[in-house]
């Protein structure tokens, strides 16, 4: 094994991969010679995202192995050379020494390492001990495979109304028992592109790949444009998807590659499997996963296809009208109708025993229709036994949207999800400016606990301002207020009649 440790400086990035060299000689003095298949270097030589490889090598050879670190930095600052660091291995009759070598811009001074030669008495007895052993099962196994088979047909077969086919992927299946139709295992294999192709149970695992194959489209039929938002952790592109033989504008949403591992592979797709079941007017609904390939990452890429959004997420779309660069004029009675809309999709969610724990009018998409779906289920979780989640991992939250059990102990229940909403309410009375102004997030728990909330927005009525300051009192009342919350949104529209947008008069 050869193991280094990274450079100390990074350039400010995050990211950093490295390559393993190898060359030999035969003799000493003899000329360097790259190393053949015959040298194993694991898990690979190039694009290495960890600071170790296993080798396999020759004692009778010398090898000269070298490490570069690079990343995106050392184009930038047009830098020549990676990173390198050498080291020498020598045939000497030492015990072996495992050298672990710093990396930094200077070569490092060649290290020896020896290994044993190996002592050819013993192998040759292993070898024939092996051979024997292959011998004697050559002999006995079809032996045995002939007397099971007999005694198995000597016996008498049971009638039975249906017949089981091989396991596959964990599922069994069963048919009325026909002798001339031959069984198929069902597919677990995703066509990613041309003839590559992805076993979803390796891939997935067993559990992944069972609740997703519903849901599971080949890769063929998703064509990608352009990019429409990125973030730190994905994108998310405009592309078409094709599905018995229709072609529909989609919006699809993918994690950054190169950076992400297995385990991230299965959190993202986590989020697909929470919405594969989602059947609601005001919730986003997933219409397809599927996977690809890419030489810069080390697992495939996933690819979540979504209905696509015209005006995108809730809030950008109200500070885009407030500032003129989308030239309507949403009137009251529509940004009424935006907070219905949210409340029959949260209401749909908890119903179903889902907590969104991230509700916020970027995480809300905005149709063509102007019909608003609640999305973006990334920290959701299903309530089972209980009727509350505690968080109980350092991960990353919306302070400024999160319930006050929330923020103090990491309790999230449907109160929490309203207390959201409220804030939620707020963003759309004010037409998008961000809750709390001028408050550190790490101020905002003190402020909550000396009783501080937020202020009511400039022309916000007096009965949705009492409505929308409902959802932030304490636990019992917010639970006495949540069950009114939609009935009493409703009401503020019944005797409305909702208007359209129409163009903002010229300046």
């Amino acid at each position: 094994m050869l193991l280094w440790d990274a450079p100390l400086d990074w350039g400010g990035r995050s990211e950093m991969t490295y390559r393993v060299l190898c060359e030999r000689r035969e003799q000493d003095g003899g000329q360097w010679e790259a190393c053949d298949d015959r040298v194993l270097v694991l898990p690979d030589s190039n694009s290495l995202t960890s600071t170790s490889v296993n080798l396999t090598v020759s004692p009778y050879h010398h090898y000269r192995l070298s490490v570069q670190a690079r990343n995106d930095i050392s184009n930038l600052q047009g830098v020549q050379h990676s990173s390198t660091a050498p080291v020498t291995l020598h045939r000497l009759s030492a015990p072996p020494v495992v050298t672990i070598v710093n990396i930094t811009q200077n070569p490092v001074a060649a290290v020896p390492v020896t290994m044993p030669r190996p002592q050819k008495g013993p192998f040759l007895w292993t070898t024939v001990g092996v051979l024997f052993a292959v011998l004697f099962l050559l002999a006995v196994v079809p032996s045995a495979v002939c007397i099971l088979q007999r005694k198995y047909s000597s016996m008498p077969r049971l009638p039975q109304e249906v017949e089981l086919l091989p396991i596959h992927s964990g599922i069994s299946y069963t048919r009325v028992q026909q002798p001339e139709v031959i069984s198929q295992p069902v597919n677990t294999v995703l066509q990613v592109g041309g003839d590559d192709v992805l076993d979803l149970v390796q891939v997935l695992g067993t559990r992944l790949a069972d609740s997703l194959m519903e849901v599971l489209v080949q890769r063929h039929q998703l064509t990608l444009g352009k990019e429409l938002g990125k973030g730190e952790f994905g994108s998310v592109y405009e592309a078409v998807f094709v599905q018995d033989e229709v072609s529909t504008k989609v919006a699809v949403k993918t994690m950054r590659v190169g950076f992400h591992s297995q385990e991230d592979l299965h959190e993202f797709l986590r989020e697909a499997e929470i919405m594969k079941n989602f059947d609601h007017d005001n919730v986003v609904r997933l219409l397809g996963v599927t996977l690809q390939r890419d030489e810069d990452s080390p697992v495939p890429v996933p690819l979540v296809i979504l209905p696509y959004m015209k005006h995108r997420d809730l809030r950008r779309f109200l500070i885009a009208t407030r500032y003129g660069d989308i030239p309507m004029f949403v009137p009251h009675q529509t940004l009424l109708r935006f907070m219905v809309d949210i409340a029959e999709g949260m209401d749909y969610l908890s119903s179903q025993g889902f907590l969104h724990r991230d509700l916020a009018a970027r995480n809300c998409m905005l149709g063509d229709d102007l019909r608003v779906c609640v999305a973006d289920f990334g920290l959701s979780r299903q309530m089972h036994d209980s009727n509350y989640y505690r968080q109980k991992e350092a991960i990353r939250v919306p302070i400024k949207w999160m319930a006050l059990e929330s923020l103090s102990e990491s309790v999230y229940t449907t109160k929490s999800d309203v207390w959201s909403f409220g804030v939620t309410m707020w963003e759309i009375v004010s037409r998008g400016r961000t809750p709390y102004p001028g408050v550190h997030n790490h101020d905002l728990l003190d402020l909550l606990l000396m009783g501080h909330r937020l202020k009511a927005p400039d022309d916000c009525d007096t009965k949705l301002w009492e409505v929308m300051y409902s959802c932030w009192r304490g636990s019992p009342l917010r639970g006495q207020a949540s069950e009114n919350l939609l009935t009493n949104l409703k009401l503020f529209c019944q005797n409305c009649q909702l208007s359209r947008l129409v163009r903002r008069p010229p300046t």
